[in-house]
């Protein structure tokens, strides 16, 4: 055989193994087209699913706060239009809702709105009793789609609990779901997102192209109603440009494979290690350091890794800002306790607290120097500061000073001044160039209409403050009003004491007098002294009056400002709760323990704002005749969830033959609420806790009790006891002394404000009764409470 035969059937066996391996590829890349296509398709339809999912969130989160809540079950008993617009349908743009409905705990629908005029027809829509019932026989959330008017409504339910609730196990109060409607460019902004076609079909009976044919990778979405059974089907479709890639390079294979084989692997090979290999390298170091700029060249293509840096950095991004967040979460929350521990500390003189008070300001605002200034006759005198310069003048002509101008002109917000430098007032203060001052924040205080100090910061850079910081500034200075206002009454209460107690000498002087003359006159002298104890008693009476007159002005003024606390924190929580949901999916799990120290510190901070709301409210009772062993029931039930690992043994020692009493029920629970869950903290280690009810006469209770539960013009022949006794550490004698006292606290700044003790004095104040505790360090504590009984 010749060498050239021998090369033909080399030749020949050669395009035999290739002709071979040609086909095998063309079997094997057709495998992987479909399996590609499967594997494409199965990706897109979860990412669709979860786009579908967090876009419904807002409408969960809706039904979620808002069916967890005192307020929507007091609606739900008793609707009042005025209320549903100001809290269900001011939410429902925040939160993307079209429609809302309300049922009460008898599945009657009593309230529907509908965000847009042409949406009115669908409010209308009603679930029966029976539909109701099966929704919630598995869980207190459902969601479903109905098809209604030629319109689909995805919409989200739950059942409507107390706030004490925390896990809905509490017999239902009514039913709360709103909807939100799938319009055509709400299909189209899915579509968008998602890089694909969205069609909304009324069956399933849909061919799906052969991935073989065609680029296009299409899967279909279930629409379930109330009963599970299809409401519309959602085609979705797109075209696939990783298969179409794929399909090109099984093409351009097919006609370079014989002659560029070799010269194909090259090629290959060189761009596999520029397009794969040094991307993969560089995302790998800087997912090692922590630093996009590996990405710098890369992030600007547009191909998948050019995508993934993007990802990469914009995550690198996303954390910086969650971390920056969360360090001002934790300075909110310092300045928040630094202004608590201001009020606690509070005494009876109100020069100590604006001192306390322009101390505090300055740790808050970060200034140089704060200074609390009046000014009289046209000197401007510093009567309180903080950081206050050793050469400082503290009394001196007021004229061009900005405090000084403040007071004149009777401002009533706050001045900011960012660059002093450039002002006039540079000319006219020493101080500014003196200390090299750059800005200055002033707040006046007023009193009865009229602004007569300043409470000001100065510093020596520009301002880095935001608007929370603002108002706390304006929320200290309401505080130094209070303790201004109060100071004024307590001088005008000094005048008119000593002008009685000058008239008590002069009727003194007057009674030795009259002695003397009517000596032989006993009934005279009887008389006269009946009038001098009568002026004892009376001077008594003012002295209480006084002090009860600072007391109430003092907590009405608290109120106030813990409703603007809360209503300035409250807003800003639910937007950073949002962003933090929205973050949990997307942040690596590495850093999930931030993610959840931020979401645990705002439910914290959300708690103790509503605890500030609920101080804060308006108190209006709402009187009826009620079995007090009922509402000890009720109560204990609700605080069951803080003794669920059954520590705490509760001894029941009720009288069931007792008289009803009249009380507002969901205020008197709240009393006990507290003071049960005051007794459970108390006993960490577990003990026992007695409760015992029964009926005593009136004219068998102290005089200090007659005196709280007593109403003029009232006969009270018996009253009703409550007696709480647990075995826990105990209060010192110290403390008991001020243990209703508002932000008053022992169990520290992570347990709870100081407001629990407050209201419940405050709600049996109301009621006409009377609450006092008893306790010794170690030896436990007993509280009573006496109510007036029918």
């Amino acid at each position: 055989m010749t060498i050239r035969t021998r090369l033909v059937y080399l030749l020949i066996l050669v395009a035999v193994i290739f002709t071979s391996l040609f086909l095998a590829q063309k079997i094997l890349e057709r495998r992987k087209i479909i399996e590609l296509w499967n594997s494409v398709r199965i990706d897109r339809k979860d990412i669709f699913e979860k786009i579908l999912e967090l876009q419904s969130r807002s409408l969960a989160n809706f039904v979620s706060d808002y069916t967890y809540w005192d307020d929507m079950v007091e609606f739900a008993v008793r609707p009042d239009q005025k209320w549903a617009q100001e809290n269900i349908e001011a939410s429902m743009g925040t939160f993307t809702a079209d429609l809302s409905w309300v049922y009460n705990a008898e599945r009657k629908l009593i309230y529907s709105n509908a965000r847009d005029e042409e949406n009115k027809k669908l409010k209308e829509y009603y679930l029966s009793q029976e539909v109701l019932k099966n929704l919630f026989s598995q869980s207190a959330f459902c969601h479903f789609f109905i098809n209604n008017s030629g319109k689909i409504v995805e919409v989200w339910g739950a059942t409507v609990h107390p706030t004490a609730d925390a896990e809905r196990k509490t017999p239902l109060q009514g039913y709360f779901f709103v909807g939100r409607i799938w319009t055509r460019e709400h299909l189209d902004e899915i579509g968008h997102l998602t890089k694909s076609t969205v069609l909304l079909l009324d069956n399933a009976a849909v061919a799906t192209v052969s991935p073989n044919q065609s680029e296009v990778v299409d899967f279909m979405i279930t629409l379930a109603g109330w009963d599970n059974q299809p409401v519309k089907y959602l085609l979705v479709s797109s075209a696939s440009e990783s298969i179409a890639s794929a399909k090109r390079s099984i093409f351009q294979v097919s006609i370079l494979f014989f002659g560029f084989a070799i010269t194909a692997a090259l090629i290959v090979s060189f761009f596999v290690f520029y397009w794969v290999n040094v991307p993969l390298k560089l995302i790998s170091l800087a997912l090692e350091k922590e630093n996009s700029s590996f990405l710098i060249k890369i992030k600007r293509q547009a191909t998948e890794f050019g995508g993934v840096s993007r990802m990469i950095d914009s995550f690198f991004t996303q954390r910086k800002t969650l971390l920056d967040e969360v360090a001002m979460r934790k300075q909110t929350q310092v300045a928040l306790d630094k202004v608590n521990n201001c009020f606690i500390s509070f005494g009876v003189d109100s020069n100590k607290n604006i001192q306390l008070i322009t101390e505090v300001a300055g740790e808050i605002l970060g200034a140089a120097c704060t200074l609390y200034n009046r000014h009289q006759g046209g000197i401007l005198e510093t009567q309180a500061s903080w950081h206050e310069p050793k050469d400082f003048v503290r009394s001196g002509p007021g004229q061009g000073h900005i405090c000084f101008d403040l007071i004149s002109a009777q401002k009533n917000q706050l001045v900011v001044v960012d660059d002093l430098q450039h002002t006039s007032y540079a000319q006219t203060d020493p101080n500014i160039k003196k200390y090299n001052l750059q800005s200055y924040v002033g707040c006046p205080i007023r009193v009865q209409g009229k602004t007569i100090a300043s409470l000001c910061a100065v510093f020596a850079d520009g301002i880095k403050l935001d608007n929370y910081h603002f108002n706390l500034l304006q929320v200290l200075g309401k505080a130094a009003s209070i303790e201004e206002e109060r100071k004024h009454m307590e001088d005008i209460f000094k005048i008119q004491a000593g002008k009685l107690d000058e008239a008590l000498k002069e009727a003194l002087k007057s009674r030795e007098v009259l002695l003397s003359m009517l000596e032989d006159n006993q009934l005279n002298k009887i008389k006269l002294e009946a009038s001098v104890q009568e002026l004892g008693s009376a001077y008594s009476r003012l002295k209480e009056s006084q002090e009860e007159v600072i007391r109430s002005a003092k907590f009405g003024a608290i109120g106030q400002l813990a409703s603007s606390v809360a209503h300035e924190v409250r807003n800003p929580l639910a937007i950073i709760m949002q962003s933090i949901e929205y973050l949990q999916d997307k942040i690596d799990p590495r850093h999930q323990e931030i993610i959840q120290l931020a979401a645990n510190n705002i439910r914290r901070a959300n708690t103790i704002v509503a605890t500030l709301l609920d101080f804060s409210k308006a108190k209006e009772l709402k009187m009826e005749p009620e079995d007090i062993n009922s509402i000890l029931d009720d109560s204990l039930k609700l605080t069951h969830y803080s003794n669920l690992k059954g520590k705490v043994n509760v001894l029941k020692d009720f009288d069931y033959q007792l008289p009803k009493v009249l009380v507002d029920r969901q205020k008197i629970e709240q009393v006990f609420v507290n003071l049960f869950l005051n007794a459970l903290q108390a006993m960490p280690q577990g003990g026992e806790l007695a409760v015992q009810s029964y009926l005593s006469a009136f004219d068998r209770l102290s005089e200090e009790v007659k005196k709280n539960i007593q109403v003029e013009g009232q006969e009270i022949k018996n009253a009703i006891v409550v007696e709480l006794k647990d075995q826990g550490t105990g209060i010192s004698e110290e403390n008991l002394k001020n243990i209703f006292q508002p932000f008053f606290t022992t169990k520290g700044a992570m347990t709870g404000i100081g407001l629990g003790l407050s209201v419940v004095k405050d709600i049996i104040a109301l009621h006409h009764g009377y609450v006092g505790i008893e306790s010794k360090v170690g030896q436990g504590v007993k509280v009573t409470v006496i109510l007036r009984a029918i």
